[in-house]
């Protein structure tokens, strides 16, 4: 995350050339954030990066709304001066905290976990004469994590599809296989499924259009739909065939 601190209002502002005022961040509970920060100051040609003078030291910390002289919930003062040529000043402070934790989860009981909590913050300087200048207090809005790390394993379960290396016996078993001819003429065919003994209507069927080398070129229907319920299977084609010893090859899995 990229902070950016105005030094003439002691405020988080939007960007290096936007003055907009920012009000609000977003972290996540259980994140070590790797945030840096630079101050700036308005110039005649815009925001200029400033770097403190050597020995300031800096501390971030927020703690619950209105709670002024409360403990911190999460706080962080080891930063990272920046070198030459850089201006940002970086810090990593832990959103895995007892305190935070505690406010997520206020019950101490998966069950009781808020989806989020709000906190006031404040970013503070201090130079080696020990004068210490902050910013305008800002809200934070911090998420409760999804992955904890002590979930238990997931169980893939069964697989929701069939292939042919796999050869899924719950399917091939009950499938019901084969050919119908197509007969010049005629676009509709329905097949007697009673014997497969459905207690329900199929998940689908698969069809694929089958013709002797002397009709290829020559046969201009398709299959285009289908009804299938428990007791049978009804194909239409999108034209009359045109051409004797066609099929349609199906597969129909319950």
């Amino acid at each position: 995350m990229n902070l950016f601190i105005d030094l003439d209002r002691a405020q988080l502002v939007a960007g290096p050339s936007n003055s907009g005022v920012v009000t609000q961040l977003s972290f996540k509970r259980g994140d070590v954030a790797v945030i840096s920060a630079t101050f700036q100051q308005m110039g005649t040609a815009g925001y200029a990066p400033v770097v403190l003078p050597a020995g300031t030291t800096l501390k971030f910390g927020l703690k619950q709304v209105g709670q002024y002289d409360g403990s911190f919930v999460v706080y962080c003062d080891v930063w990272t001066a920046p070198t030459a040529p850089g201006t940002a000043y970086t810090f990593q402070p832990s959103f895995n905290t007892t305190a935070l934790n505690a406010l997520l989860d206020p019950d101490g009981t998966v069950a009781g976990d808020l989806a989020q909590v709000t906190l006031m913050g404040e970013i503070a300087w201090i130079d080696s004469s020990g004068n210490e200048t902050s910013t305008r207090t800002f809200s934070v809005v911090v998420a409760n994590d999804v992955i904890k790390d002590n979930e238990a394993p997931v169980d893939p379960g069964a697989p929701g599809y069939y292939t042919t290396t796999q050869a899924d016996a719950r399917y091939v078993a009950r499938a019901l296989a084969g050919v119908v001819g197509l007969t010049v003429g005629q676009t509709a065919y329905t097949l007697d499924l009673t014997a497969l003994g459905l207690a329900g209507a199929p998940r689908g069927a698969l069809f694929n259009l089958v013709t002797p080398t002397t009709a290829e070129g020559v046969y201009g229907a398709r299959m285009v739909s289908s009804l299938t319920t428990a007791v049978s299977l009804v194909l239409e084609t999108d034209e009359v065939p045109n051409a004797a010893g066609c099929s349609l090859a199906y597969l129909v899995v319950p």
